[in-house]
């Protein structure tokens, strides 16, 4: 969050403002406008269900309660409606009313981001961390939808109230970040003490406290400042833990190790623990770099063998190499393989036959044309022909062949073209060597 927010409180605080709001609504909106009688009546109702949902994930709900709740009971009554097989007239006119409810939701919502910014804006920061359970948050969000409600009916909010809810926010973020973070260290810092660390162990004791004390007062001064926060969270977090791990050694050894010794030997401890890790990384990495060249020769020797213009030869993120089959043909609107593509195939698998894979997955895609449904059905049909042809060399029986259709779900190029459906109509072949 930006440091400048404290600045907006300030200047909020002394600003006597009296924000207006419009004035209140009737028993029905007035700004209903007719559905064509011609339009299905189901895709409408779906239509402005999903609009009234995408207003609750914008917070209107919140910022317009009286508005908003009307539109959520047009929308309910027209949904009993289309159930109880009433009138689509009845059904039409509370739909009429759900989106000028809406209309005027939105707008009011609008009015009461600009009215209520700076508390909207600490809530932001409060919810980043804070469990929406909490009941502090809780309270502070009902007292927003209060703000609200009275910019909806025309009355005056106060700037004092707009400052009193930010502050419920902060106070709300404080509370969490302490809880999570400044608690824990806390924690150690009187086991630390428990084991009279004070004493055994005075300079790293003095450390740790100074520590904690720094986070504790950034987390006061400035919740909003995160990075400046976490870092001292961090430092203190490691002083802490550092005076502990001293104050337990210092005393196993029954106050003959000095403080000194201690430190000196965890800071060996480390160092020796570094170069392990280094050791581990550094052995990954070659490993990723073998396998990398590996699939690089793997890649050239099929490009090598398989028709440009029918295989185009990749490697995906996790390292692994792709056969996208571009122009397999089956027939229309079934899995049986056309003749041209047993020929594609048959290349596929004298080239897989001598690279002897342990594993492959076959995936299914399809255009956006025709229903989901039917599109995801049609590519796990086809995905699992190609596998069964494949299984059928006596070289790939002993590889692990599985199958997926995802239809029009990852598409490579738009659906809205020709030469974008025929490309977005495919079948890949991922797999692992041994």
């Amino acid at each position: 969050m930006k440091n400048n927010l404290f600045a907006k409180l300030f200047a909020l605080a002394l600003i006597p403002a009296v924000f207006a709001g419009m004035t209140g609504c009737s028993s029905a909106p007035t700004n209903a406008v007719a559905i064509d009688n011609t339009l299905d009546i189901n895709a409408e109702f779906a239509s402005t269900k999903n609009a009234l949902e995408a207003q609750r994930n914008s917070q209107t709900d919140v910022l317009s309660p009286e508005k908003f709740s009307n539109a959520e009971r047009s929308v309910k009554k027209a949904e009993a409606g289309l159930k109880d097989k009433d009138s689509s007239n009845d059904v039409r006119k509370n739909l009429q009313e759900a989106r000028a409810w809406l209309g005027q939701a939105s707008e009011f919502a609008a009015k009461s981001r600009n009215q209520l910014a700076v508390a909207i804006e600490s809530r932001t920061q409060a919810a980043a961390v804070v469990d929406g359970r909490d009941t502090t948050l809780g309270a502070a969000d009902q007292q927003l939808r209060n703000l609200a409600g009275r910019i909806e009916a025309g009355k005056s909010v106060e700037s004092e109230d707009v400052l009193k809810l930010s502050n419920q926010y902060v106070e709300s973020e404080r509370a969490r970040l302490t809880h999570a973070q400044l608690d824990p260290i806390e924690t150690r810092l009187n086991q630390a003490k428990d084991l009279k660390a004070k004493k055994l162990a005075p300079v790293s004791y003095e450390a740790a406290h100074k520590d904690f004390e720094a986070a504790k007062e950034t987390l006061q001064i400035n919740p909003f400042d995160r990075s400046q926060f976490s870092e001292r969270v961090k430092t203190a977090v490691l002083s802490s833990t550092t005076l502990l791990e001293v104050a337990k050694q210092t005393a196993r050894a029954n106050n003959k190790s000095t403080e000194e010794l201690v430190i000196a030997k965890l800071n060996r401890d480390k160092v020796a623990k570094g170069i392990v890790a280094q050791n581990t990384r550094l052995k990954s990495e070659v490993g990723d770099l073998q396998g990398k060249a590996q699939a690089t020769e793997l890649m050239d020797k099929l490009k090598s063998q398989l028709p440009q213009d029918k295989a185009e030869i990749l490697m995906n993120r996790d390292g692994q190499v792709v056969i996208r089959l571009k122009d397999l043909q089956f027939k229309t609107n079934s899995a049986d393989l056309t003749p041209a593509a047993a020929v594609i195939l048959s290349d596929v698998k004298s080239t897989l036959s001598e690279i002897h894979p342990k594993s492959m997955t076959i995936n299914g895609h399809t255009d956006s044309t025709g229903s989901a449904k039917v599109n995801k059905a049609l590519s796990e049909s086809r995905a699992k022909s190609v596998a069964t042809f494949l299984q059928n060399d006596a070289a790939l029986k002993s590889a692990d062949i599985k199958s997926e259709g995802f239809g029009a779900e990852q598409p490579l190029k738009n659906n809205k073209t020709k030469s974008g459906r025929a490309e977005n109509r495919r079948v890949e072949i991922t797999f692992e060597t041994l």
